[in-house]
């Protein structure tokens, strides 16, 4: 067809047939969506650092743009801090610390002049101590922790202008370890969200690779700009590779014996299979990703279509990722060659049951009461849902009540009772998202008001530890030595890929939860 955009070289920018577009300036080059975020973070997160390496990683990360990063302590900027300024129009000069946000007195008691530099220059903004942000905190009663009256006074009344401090330069984010701030928790009237330096890492990630930045790690911390910092990132493709592997360690043990069978029998299929359990796990990282990010804004009919088409996708690559991990099997087992087709850890009455007679610990994992069961009960059954009507045929958004512009999607009838039974065996429907929300609306819906739903979000952050601790069950028990033509001891195969230091800060990025 004439009209497809590859046939233009200059729209698609390429580099053999154009010399008119810069690379990153194509006509359908994704551009980052997402405003700055603009985050406060306490001065005292810089002393801890120095000891604790996730929080040293929290603080390369939140200085990286489009990231507004200012410091915070109660006592002002410190001795390193460098003074800017410049002259208003009304030719007053204006000056503020580069990275920080510090609070000066006023001619008022009442009254606080907060200044911090942003964008290449420094800002003012007088605040009324009266402030509902400042008020709040400071009418509050203090935790046990803030020891005796007078000290508890002195310790709230920083907690409240702090709290105004993040107020004033209208920061989405304050990363605090400070008690009373973070158990007053939400406020509708405030802006910012209170969080600790756990909380905040994963979410300061899901930003970023929003964004298209894959930060593993950077030369300096907040506070500690100086000219171009290095950073070290990767690509997409090489990011989630990387989660995959160190989320899945049998791989490398499964790597070297089907790279062994391939050089002694000449079939490269093995190999290949071993690889798509990674590459199905990365696809559905990348899905849970933009599933977080989608669910992440005001629900309506788009993003809930978003949010259902990532879970399907989600579904689909896990429920292939258990497939793949299957054919290894099915070969190491020596199972006969013209069956593969067969291989599946959801048949149990089938494929499964000629494995559990050879390796019946291997078996163990999927059937009976156990986990690996009840966890292909939940995937199969929806991921089925793709030869039927699927998931996103029929979701629910309130504009009223406690579920109000959340996406909710009802579960299939035809397999609800078996997806609640697994889920009750797995710590209850409840904790996998599953709420009744049409039951506040009981006289509108009659018929289907007493029908669970799932939370896609709460479904999948349930989901995924359990099928990533299957898999490598799975992985562990599949005799890989017995694949044709390996002749390497099975303890002299490859142990478990080691956990580097790049992999455990891509996987507190991640933040996948256990279970």
């Amino acid at each position: 067809m004439d009209w497809y955009p590859w046939n233009f070289p200059s729209l698609r920018g390429d580099p053999t047939r154009s010399e008119t577009v810069q690379w990153g300036k194509e006509l359908f080059t994704e551009i980052a969506p997402f405003r700055p975020l603009i985050a406060l973070v306490d001065y005292d997160l810089l002393a801890r650092s120095k000891t604790d390496p996730k929080v040293s990683y929290l603080l390369q990360l939140i200085s990286e743009p489009p990231i507004q990063a200012h410091l915070y302590r109660d006592s002002g900027p410190d001795s390193n801090a460098q003074l800017a300024w410049t002259m208003n129009d009304r030719r007053q000069k204006v000056d503020a610390y580069e990275d920080w946000v510090d609070v000066r007195e006023t001619d008022r008691e009442d009254f606080r002049l907060f200044a911090w530099f942003r964008d290449g220059k420094p800002y003012h903004q007088r605040m009324w101590l009266q402030d509902h942000a400042f008020q709040r905190v400071a009418t509050a009663a203090p935790p046990p922790e803030y020891g005796q009256l007078n000290e508890a006074q002195v310790a709230v009344r920083a907690d409240a202008l702090a709290m105004l401090a993040a107020e004033a330069i209208q920061a989405d984010i304050f990363v605090t370890e400070r008690r009373l701030p973070l158990t007053l928790g939400h406020d509708p009237w405030e802006r910012v969200t209170t969080l600790t330096p756990e909380t905040a890492l994963p979410l300061v990630g899901l930003y970023l690779r929003g964004q298209g930045k894959f930060v593993i790690r950077r030369s300096t911390i907040l506070g500690q700009r100086r000219g171009n910092p290095h950073r070290s990132g990767h690509e997409r493709y090489v990011f989630f590779v990387q989660a995959a592997e160190a989320l899945l360690p049998e791989h490398d043990r499964w790597r070297s014996a089907c790279q062994a069978s391939a050089r002694a029998t000449g079939d490269d299929s093995l190999v290949t299979w071993q690889s798509a359990v990674v590459h199905r796990m990365r696809q559905a990282l990348q899905a849970r990703d933009r599933l977080l990010r989608r669910s992440a804004v005001r629900q309506d009919w788009d993003t809930a279509e978003d949010v259902l088409n990532e879970l399907d996708q989600l579904l689909v690559w896990i429920m292939g990722a258990f497939d793949v991990s299957a054919r290894v099997a099915h070969r190491a087992l020596g199972l006969p060659p013209g069956d593969i087709q067969s291989a599946g850890w959801q048949r149990k009455d089938g494929w499964v049951r000629k494995v559990k007679q050879l390796e019946p610990t291997l078996g163990g994992l999927v059937t009976g009461n156990s986990d690996g069961r009840y966890v292909l009960d939940i995937v199969a059954a929806l991921r089925n849902l793709i030869h039927a009507v699927p998931l996103g045929t029929d979701p629910q958004i309130f504009v009223i009540g406690q579920h109000a512009l959340e996406t909710w999607v009802p579960i299939p009838v035809a397999d609800r009772q078996r997806v609640l039974d697994a889920m009750t065996a797995l710590g209850g429907p409840m904790a996998w998202g599953v709420r009744y929300p049409l039951s506040e609306f009981a006289s509108q819906y009659p018929k289907t008001k007493d029908d669970p739903h799932l939370h896609p979000g709460h479904f999948v952050e349930r989901l995924l530890p359990y099928v990533i601790g299957l898999l490598n069950e799975l992985m562990t028990a599949v005799p890989v030595h017995q694949l044709p033509g390996v002749t390497i001891p099975a303890e002299r195969i490859s142990s478990e890929r080691p956990l580097f230091p790049d992999d455990q800060r891509v996987l507190w990025q991640l933040a996948i939860g256990s279970v």
